[in-house]
């Protein structure tokens, strides 16, 4: 399977981390992608996201924050 890039741009949407996948909630629906599927997660600037999801979302797969544009504001990343 193929590896793919997470974008999510829904200001509103939810992000919660669980051990082998992210979950996606919105309006609309709600997703779950494994980190074996995705090898990179892009999110919007205003979503709620608390400091430990992000570094524990950030030790499995690089994390960057865009805005509306999709400008590129922030990467984070580990090296284990």
């Amino acid at each position: 399977m193929k590896k793919r890039m997470l974008i999510v741009k829904d200001p509103k949407a939810k992000v919660l981390y669980r051990d082998s996948h992210i979950e996606i909630i919105s309006v609309y629906e709600s997703q779950y992608i494994g980190f074996e599927q995705i090898y990179g997660v892009y999110l919007h600037q205003d979503i709620n996201l608390k400091i430990k999801e992000t570094i524990l979302i950030a030790k499995k797969v690089p994390l960057y924050f865009i805005d509306k544009n999709g400008t590129l504001l922030a990467k984070v990343s580990f090296q284990v």
